[in-house]
């Protein structure tokens, strides 16, 4: 797991990655990684790295409050080192008042080469939602490899099925085979609470399967982040983010729902509520659309290390054909929040309005979270 080669000058940046991936691998309590304080005939120094195991096991549980899908609870239990490869093997059970889910996890490390990892995971979800009631099973197996510190890349293939009730029509069955294809860059200074730097995301996926008749579509998405440090390194962050997504193939109406794109909700455009933006029936029910554009500006103000507000913009929608809809029916959304910062990341919250609202779309919104909305 070591980033340098032996004879290399010292470099304080690959010893922090080598730490942060001891950390990441969940087997240690305590880590300290030092240069010895004796060096070779050549003048080479040894890395002395004194590792504290961790407990293989753990078991958990929270008691949960999410604005777009109501009050939850959550519990988890978790085995790591399960083989002695420090792979890990993770059973958790979200379950929110308008969705509810029991997934299984594994991760195998260095599988085949030092910086490729094998991932599987597979569960049951039930969604009640305003733009469907889905019961699904899934299941997708792949790989992770991380190319270099800043690049990463996934390759899975995946199968899904279930039943899906939409607004106005009859409970239909689907079943569909897919190959996830994604590639990450990140030279962000942090997951959680970036200051810096630019964050890239896209991914493609090939879907082919059954909705009534046969349907084969390439799905993709692209995400980006930027964030620029305008006083000092944290203490005022101008921070963009912009998405694009496109399903080619076919209508909306002929996918299943679960692969259309929505907008609106706590991680989109805020001010509107979870995936109501976009086309719509008659009933104002959220339809989805085989295009997607988001995009979000926001100015955070870090002015006590603990304490913190931000300003904040957001606009998208969700459309279907967006070549007959030149305009996309954007929607905008503004408000202000606070953050409290603490080890693991901020505690945000928001509250929001949208600036273009629709007759039936509420003047406030309040989210609540960890991390930065992005």
């Amino acid at each position: 797991m070591r980033t340098w080669r032996i004879g290399r000058p010292w470099s304080q940046s690959r010893v922090e990655a080598f730490q942060d991936a001891l950390r990441q691998s969940g087997l240690f309590q305590s880590i300290e990684v030092k240069p010895s304080e004796t060096a070779d005939v050549k003048g080479v120094r040894a890395i002395v790295t004194t590792l504290k195991g961790a407990p293989e096991r753990t078991i958990g549980g929270a008691l949960k409050y999410n604005s777009d899908f109501g009050p939850g609870v959550k519990g988890y239990w978790e085995h790591r080192n399960l083989t002695g490869r420090g792979d890990k093997l993770r059973v958790a059970a979200p379950l929110w008042q308008d969705m509810q889910e029991l997934t299984v996890s594994y991760h195998l490390p260095f599988f085949l080469r030092d910086d490729q990892s094998f991932i599987a995971k597979a569960g049951v979800l039930h969604q009640d939602l305003d733009a469907y009631n889905l019961q699904s099973a899934a299941g997708s197996a792949g790989i992770e490899r991380r190319f270099s510190r800043r690049w990463s890349g996934t390759a899975q293939v995946s199968a899904e099925g279930g039943s899906i009730k939409e607004p106005e029509k009859p409970r239909r069955e689907y079943v569909m085979l897919g190959l996830p294809l994604g590639a990450t860059y990140d030279n962000t200074n942090s997951l959680l609470d970036a200051t810096k730097g630019q964050r890239l995301t896209a991914s493609v996926a090939p879907y082919t399967g059954k909705f009534g008749s046969d349907f084969s579509v390439l799905r993709s998405r692209l995400d980006g982040q930027m964030f620029f440090p305008l006083v000092d390194e944290d203490r005022l962050v101008l921070a963009l983010r912009g998405a694009l997504g496109a399903v080619a193939g076919a209508s909306a109406q002929q996918i299943p729902p679960s692969v259309r794109f929505y907008s609106g909700g706590g991680g989109s455009v805020r001010g509107y509520v979870y995936q109501s933006l976009g086309l719509r029936d008659d009933d104002d029910k959220p339809l989805g659309g085989n295009a997607l554009v988001e995009t979000s500006a926001e100015m955070r103000w870090k002015f006590t290390p603990e304490w913190g507000i931000v300003g904040f913009v957001d606009g998208g929608t969700a459309v279907d054909e967006p070549s007959k809809n030149p305009d996309m029916d954007m929607r905008w959304g503004a408000g202000v929040g606070v953050r409290y910062y603490t080890a693991i990341g901020p505690v945000r919250v928001d509250l929001a309005t949208p600036l273009n609202p629709r007759d039936d779309d509420d003047p406030l919104q309040f989210y609540i979270s960890i991390g930065q909305s992005f």
